[in-house]
C-alpha cells in the first residue's frame, strides 16, 4: 500500500519536473532571435542544419575515398546518400531563408 503512495506522488513530480524542463529549453534554444528588423532561426534549427550539412560533407569524402579504393559500391551509396543530404540542406536554407525574411 505504501508503494502506491509513493507511486501516486512521484510519479506527478517527475511528470510536471519534465514538463518544465522541456518548457525551458524549449524557450531557450528554439526561440527565435532579431536582428536588425530581422527574425533569426532560432539555435536547433541551425544546428540541425549545420549536423546536415557535415554529413553532407563526410559522405561525399567518402564517396570520394571509395572511388579512390576503387570501391564501386562504397562511392555509388556514399555519393546518393549525400546528393539526398545536400538536397534537403539546400531546402532547409530555402526554407529557413524564406519564412525568416518575410517578417
Amino acid at each position: 500500500m505504501n508503494e502506491n503512495r509513493f507511486l501516486f506522488i512521484i510519479i506527478p513530480v517527475l511528470v510536471l519536473g519534465l514538463f518544465f524542463l522541456i518548457r525551458k529549453v524549449r524557450h531557450n534554444v528554439y526561440t527565435p532571435e532579431y536582428e536588425q528588423g530581422f527574425q533569426k532561426p532560432g539555435k536547433l534549427e541551425r544546428v540541425i542544419r549545420y549536423i546536415v550539412t557535415g554529413l553532407t560533407g563526410l559522405l561525399f569524402v567518402l564517396a570520394v575515398a571509395g572511388i579512390l579504393m576503387q570501391e564501386q559500391e562504397m562511392a555509388l551509396v556514399c555519393g546518393v546518400i549525400g546528393l539526398l543530404f545536400l538536397g534537403i540542406g539546400i531546402l532547409l536554407k530555402r526554407s529557413q531563408t524564406v519564412s525568416y525574411r518575410e517578417t
